[in-house]
């Protein structure tokens, strides 16, 4: 006995950009914070704008995670007062800027 996974529906298609979209953007910012030192201000500024933008999209405590990252990638970025982007973007656009700040972090 196994499990359909029938993705075919537009809600589940969305379910699972969304999921792709919160994981990819904890795996980036876990692989940022293991060397720091590598990553410059522009990049921190970046990560942090886009921690600011997937709290949207993610659920319970993984949220309010992404709005601690946030603040941390401002300060790395040596903001004196973080800024929180307020707009909400789409996944897409999400994905889109994962894969960029993914080469411009060499990953």
């Amino acid at each position: 006995m196994g499990v359909d996974r029938n993705y075919s529906s537009p809600a589940a298609q969305y379910y699972l950009l969304r999921d792709r979209m919160v994981v990819e953007g904890i795996r980036l910012l876990g692989a940022a914070a293991e060397k720091p030192e590598r990553v410059g201000a522009k990049e921190w500024q970046r990560l942090g704008d886009l921690s600011a933008q997937i709290l949207a999209y993610a659920p319970g405590y993984a949220g309010k995670l992404y709005l601690v990252c946030a603040r941390l990638c401002y300060a790395m970025a040596g903001n004196k007062t973080p800024r929180l982007k307020a707009k909400v973007a789409s996944p897409e656009a999400l994905e889109k800027e994962i894969r960029q700040l993914k080469k411009a972090l060499g990953m």
